[in-house]
Parts: structure tokens; C-alpha cells; sequence
């Protein structure tokens, strides 16, 4: 059945008062809210969204539904009401949904080279549930997790789960500081707070955010991978950057502040950072988890199905963020990581002169003593003098 064209759309809040009334005809209850959690991933399916249809819940003995109570029908679409409007900033950007999905998996105390034993229990464990038991996978997730439980509901209830399951598997994780603002949800190490040092070295971890934070030349944009790096730095090793800031790096951090939506009629709406705004997801009520009794408690599966063995995942994370860190060329003393068949550069002629050589660092082929040579000379006035105006 197609509309005339002359037809006026519902406004948002109309609509809302229609699924209402549908919702409560029919007596489905809590279904409107796993409805309204499929329909958030229209955007990964193109619009072609399928829903499984709605059962219908009987009356219960003695009375009817009580419309005051914090679960009812009318209580759940007002607070719906309230968030609509986040919900449908938050379904418009893919990667946003993507990356809080795979948030589930982050834990910012592993380090890079630690991912693998970290994940690999986790996919065993979500490989071996029985393809016919659909709702412990759900159930696992949201345990990890409560307050993206209903992002992972939905993202199962329209087949969207696997392929970022997937993904997450493989070492390709979506990171969006912006998402990661909103639902107050962590993704990356880089949004942690910054350590302390002792003046002679500073973290790896610490050094990656205050390059970041600077803006520092290749690393305008922030590391894709969520893994911190291990171990730490020399300062004299550091760029000019980090040996200015390491020692104020407790006053350093990335803080939300606001985000535009730019129309397509040239004007732009800014929302400013405050307690409502910031928290695109709340819960709308209290979720108690359902404990089994001991006895009831499944054996653990004897299936994994899965290489608990494989370091793929720690070698694509530990690759991946020295990669991003070490960009302008390694110190000569981090020789041991940089030939390391992690980062596949262990096969590298250092006898080659013709290195790309910055600020006392050199490239993974690179030679110390140039660099030393060419200071000498410079000290010692080799160079043609030249008059240089003030910065």
C-alpha cells in the first residue's frame, strides 16, 4: 500500500504516541523496548530491518496493568520520549554503534602484547554456546557489560552481533572518541588518566596520549588501536614534545566538550557539554541479574573450538600501536622491538646509510654515529653561517 504524495509524515512524538497504543492494545510490554533497540541499526541494513513479530502477553489475574508502575507501557515511552532524539543521533553514526559494541572486549589493564590471552578465553567461551541457545550469548555480553546490554539485544535481534563478533576476533576494532564521550563507555587506553614519572622516563602509555594531545607531527589522528603499549621511555629518547610536557602530564587529558551537527542548509547545531546531554544511553530501570542455584549451574563446555594458543591478536595489537608510537623512527636502544618478528622489521640492512634521521632518533635501519658525526659538525661551525629571523 503506497501513500499519496500529498501525505503529512508523523512527527517523531506522534509516531511514538502510535507504537504506544499499538504496544498497549496488544499487551506486549518490555517488546517495545527490544523493538526500539533493533530499529537503532537500521543504518547497518540499508533500511531493510526485519523484527520477529510480537507475542502477546496474557492479563494477569486480578486486575490490570498498573500504568503508574516504573515498567509500564506509558512509563517506558516517556522516558523513550526524553531520549528519542539521542537514540537517533547515536543510530545515525555506524562506527559510534560499532565501536561501543566492541567496547564490550576492552580492558584498559591489558597491554598490547597481552590481547591474545585476554580474548582468546573470551571467543572459546562465546564459541562453544550451542547455536540453538540464542539468548546466552546475549546474556554473557551484557554481564560484561550492563549498561550496552540492550545495544547488544538489538544488534542480535536483526543479525548485526556476528559480523562485529567477528571483526573483534580478527583484530579490526572500531574506535570513536565521540561515542566513547556520550555514553560514558571506555574504548581506549588513550582516555585514561595520565601517570606519574620520575623525571628520567615516562610510560609508553603516557607518551602516546600527550603525542596525541599535542597534536605532535603523525599523530594528529588518535591510534585505532584500543591496546596500551608496554613498558616506557627514556626522556632524552622522546620527541622535544614529551620531554616539555612529561612532567606536567597529570594536568594533561582529553575532556568532551561539545559536538556540531552540520544541515545540509549551511547551518550547524552545537549541544555543549552538560550531565544531560553527555549521556546519550540511561537505563530506564534496574536490571538484577537471574542467578541459577548451584545445583542447576551447566558443566563447563569441553568444546572450545577456538586456538587458545594463537598470538595473532597480540601480534596485530602490538604491530599496530608501536606502528602508530614510533611513526618518526625508533630510539637505538629499542632495537630489541623494533627487530622483533612482531613488528617485521628484524630483516633490515643497518649497514644502510641513506635513514631518514630526526631529533637523536633513527629509523629501523638507522646509524647512531651519523647522527652523532653530524652534530659535531654543526657544533663546529662546518656549515655555512646563516641569519635566521625570530619564530
Amino acid at each position: 500500500m503506497s501513500s499519496p504524495a500529498s501525505a503529512v509524515l508523523p512527527s517523531s512524538a506522534v509516531a511514538l504516541k502510535y507504537l504506544e497504543h499499538f504496544c498497549i492494545h496488544n499487551r506486549l510490554y518490555a517488546q517495545c523496548s527490544v523493538a526500539l533497540a533493533g530499529v537503532l541499526y537500521i543504518p547497518f541494513l540499508r533500511g531493510a530491518v526485519s523484527l520477529p513479530p510480537p507475542k502477546q502477553v496474557r492479563r494477569r489475574k486480578g486486575g490490570k496493568h498498573n500504568d503508574a508502575e516504573p515498567n509500564s507501557i506509558p512509563s517506558l515511552f516517556k522516558a523513550y520520549s526524553e531520549m528519542i532524539p539521542r537514540y537517533m543521533t547515536l543510530s545515525c553514526n555506524i562506527w559510534a554503534l560499532r565501536s561501543l559494541l566492541q567496547s564490550t572486549f576492552f580492558n584498559p589493564d591489558i597491554e598490547c602484547n597481552l590481547v591474545s590471552a585476554w580474548l582468546n578465553p573470551a571467543f572459546a567461551v562465546l564459541n562453544s554456546i550451542a547455536p540453538t541457545d540464542q539468548y546466552s550469548p546475549i546474556r554473557a555480553l551484557a554481564n560484561r557489560q550492563p549498561r550496552l546490554g540492550v545495544l547488544w539485544l538489538g544488534a542480535f535481534l536483526v543479525n548485526v552481533a556476528q559480523p562485529v563478533l567477528r571483526d573483534t576476533r580478527n583484530g579490526m576494532v572500531a574506535l570513536d572518541l565521540a561515542a566513547s564521550a556520550w555514553t560514558n563507555t571506555r574504548q581506549t587506553f588513550l582516555t585514561l588518566p595520565m601517570g606519574s614519572n620520575d623525571g628520567t622516563s615516562v610510560s609508553r602509555d603516557d607518551e602516546c596520549r600527550l603525542l596525541f594531545i599535542t597534536g605532535s607531527e603523525c599523530h594528529e589522528r588518535p591510534p585505532v588501536w584500543p591496546w596500551k603499549p608496554f613498558g616506557s621511555t627514556n626522556l632524552s629518547d622522546t620527541e622535544l614534545t614529551i620531554q616539555q610536557h612529561a612532567r606536567c602530564a597529570s594536568t594533561h587529558c582529553l575532556q568532551y566538550e561539545s559536538w556540531e551537527w552540520m544541515l545540509t542548509d549551511g547551518r550547524t547545531i552545537r549541544d555543549l557539554q552538560n550531565a544531560e546531554t553527555t549521556q546519550i544511553y540511561k537505563p530506564t530501570s534496574k536490571f538484577t541479574p537471574q542467578h541459577s542455584a548451584p545445583e542447576s549451574n551447566p558443566p563447563p563446555p569441553s568444546d572450545y573450538d577456538y586456538d587458545l594458543l594463537s598470538q595473532l591478536l597480540s601480534e596485530s595489537a602490538t604491530r599496530g600501536i608501536f606502528g602508530w608510537l614510533r611513526s618518526t623512527g625508533y630510539p637505538e636502544n629499542e632495537r630489541a622491538i623494533y627487530q622483533h618478528s612482531w613488528i617485521d622489521l628484524e630483516g633490515t640492512d643497518e649497514e644502510e646509510v641513506d635513514d631518514k634521521m630526526s631529533d637523536g632518533k633513527v629509523g629501523p635501519n638507522g646509524n647512531q654515529v651519523q647522527v652523532n658525526a653530524w652534530l659535531e659538525r654543526t657544533a663546529e661551525g662546518s656549515f655555512p653561517a646563516r641569519e635566521y629571523g625570530a619564530c
